[in-house]
């Protein structure tokens, strides 16, 4: 079973791409805070988290979302595999499959639903 669930908030604005298909792609990166106790210490830590959407669902991210909003993503992990200068490169991303859009730090307006979901097949 690969299902992966964080809530934070977004470091940067989203980015927007589009395939040759036409098919969106959106973007973006996600801090999740947590700490635990260590003896009598309380220790803070911050991960950071990249998202993938894509269709429908991109581009509603892409429009909604913006740096310092809060969401909670619902998704699979997926390992990325390249070469640079002759180097094997990998990386673990989350592509959702469901976003729920928290509260935006401006007043701008949302979606009258705050759930945009849509199923991703591989």
């Amino acid at each position: 079973m690969n299902i992966a669930i964080i809530s934070g908030n977004l470091t940067a604005d989203p980015e927007m791409k589009y395939l040759s298909s036409g098919t969106a792609i959106c973007n973006f990166s996600v801090a999740v805070n947590s700490q635990y106790k260590k003896g009598e210490e309380i220790v803070k830590e911050v991960d950071f988290f990249t998202i993938k959407t894509f269709g429908k669902l991109a581009e509603i991210s892409g429009e909604y979302l913006k740096k310092g909003r809060k969401v909670t993503v619902n998704g699979k992990l997926k390992q990325e595999r390249w070469e640079k200068d002759g180097k094997q490169q990998s990386r673990v991303v989350i592509n959702a499959i469901n976003v729920e859009f928290g509260d935006s730090k401006s007043s701008e307006n949302t979606p009258s639903e705050k759930n945009a979901a849509e199923e991703i097949t591989f």
